[in-house]
């Protein structure tokens, strides 16, 4: 059968594809589960990419989720000096000044 110009051993892999993106990998992995995993995504990802806001925010939800609220308000402090008012950082730095027993902080956004 003939390779119609594609090398041996190479047919299924797409080689013009375009690898994901770090910051995608992280939310795969948080997505799937696999928290610990994605941890260490993310800060490779923001270590990559320290101006992605969304990234800051998503991170600060993931540190939410696994109680670690300190973390998690740093992130979201970051992600917000990047894009004030985002909400996904509004909300998740809220979340975290509740765990860490300072409500009359936290702005949940507009009313």
């Amino acid at each position: 059968m003939p390779h119609h110009g594609v090398p041996h051993g190479t047919r299924g892999l797409h080689l013009n594809a375009i690898p994901p993106k770090p910051i995608e990998i992280a939310r795969t992995l948080d997505r799937e589960g696999q928290a610990e995993e994605a941890l260490g995504a993310y800060r490779k990802a923001l270590d990559l990419s320290p101006d992605d806001a969304v990234g800051w925010a998503d991170y600060g939800g993931l540190l939410n989720e696994l109680s670690h609220p300190e973390e998690a308000l740093e992130a979201c402090d970051k992600s917000l000096e990047l894009s004030p008012g985002l909400p996904a950082a509004t909300v998740n730095q809220a979340y975290a000044l509740m765990k860490l027993g300072r409500p009359k902080e936290a702005d949940w956004g507009p009313r």
